[in-house]
C-alpha cells in the first residue's frame, strides 16, 4: 500500500509539472524523466513518449535563449549572495547575543546599514530579478504553440485516468490525491479550491 501511494504522490507531481509547463513554466525534462522512471504503473511509459517529444522541443527552444541563459545566471548569483546575506546577519546576532566578546569583531555586521543591505537589499533585489526570470520563460513557452499545449492537455488527461485506475484498485480517497494545477480543464479533475490571493492554482482531486 505504501509503495501505490508512493507512486501515485509522484505521477501527482509529474502531472502538476506538465500542466505547469503547459502554462509556461520552464520545467526540467530530465527530472521528470527520472520520475517517470521509478514508476511501475501499467501503460505510464507509453503516454510518457507522448509527452516526451513535447517536453524536450519546449525545452531545447528555451535553452537556445541568450536572454535566459543570462537572466538565469544573474538569478543564480543573486540567490547565493542572497543566502550568504542572511545567513551572515543571522549568525553575527547570534553569536553577539550569546557571546558578547565577540561585539567588537562583529561589530558592522550588526549595524542597522549592514542589516538593511544584508536582509532587505540583496534578497529583494534576488527576489524581484527571479520574478523577471519567471515571467520571461512564461511568455516565452505560452508563445511556443498552441498544438503542442494542446498535445500536453492530452497528456495529463491521460495520467489522470492512471491515476483514477490505480486509486481505486488500492481503495485511496480520492481526497487524499490532491493536483495543484494552474488549468482546470482536465476531464477528470474535480476543483475544490480556487487561486486566491496567495495561490496562484487551483487545487483539484480526480473524479471517481
Amino acid at each position: 500500500m505504501n509503495k501505490k501511494i508512493s507512486e501515485l504522490n509522484t505521477l501527482i507531481g509529474i502531472i502538476s509539472k506538465i500542466d505547469s509547463l503547459r502554462y509556461g513554466y520552464f520545467v526540467d525534462p530530465e527530472g521528470l524523466n527520472r520520475a517517470v522512471a521509478k514508476l511501475s504503473l501499467p501503460g505510464i511509459k507509453s503516454i510518457w513518449k507522448k509527452a516526451r517529444k513535447e517536453i524536450g522541443e519546449f525545452s531545447r527552444s528555451l535553452a537556445k535563449s541568450k536572454k535566459f541563459r543570462k537572466y538565469s545566471m544573474i538569478s543564480i548569483l543573486l540567490k547565493f549572495f542572497a543566502l550568504i546575506s542572511v545567513t551572515t546577519i543571522l549568525l553575527s546576532f547570534t553569536l553577539v547575543y550569546y557571546k558578547p566578546e565577540y561585539f567588537p569583531m562583529l561589530k558592522p555586521f550588526v549595524t542597522p546599514f549592514f542589516t538593511i543591505i544584508f536582509m532587505v537589499l540583496i534578497p529583494n533585489v534576488y527576489v524581484i530579478t527571479d520574478y523577471f526570470v519567471r515571467r520571461y520563460v512564461k511568455n516565452y513557452l505560452r508563445g511556443l504553440g498552441v498544438k503542442e499545449r494542446k498535445r500536453l492537455k492530452s497528456v495529463i488527461n491521460e495520467l489522470v485516468l492512471i491515476l483514477i485506475k490505480e486509486a481505486k484498485k488500492a481503495n485511496i480517497d480520492r481526497k487524499k490525491l490532491e493536483i495543484k494545477t494552474f488549468y482546470a480543464d482536465y476531464n477528470n479533475l474535480e476543483v475544490i479550491k480556487k487561486p486566491g490571493l496567495l495561490r496562484e492554482t487551483y487545487v483539484t482531486i480526480p473524479k471517481f
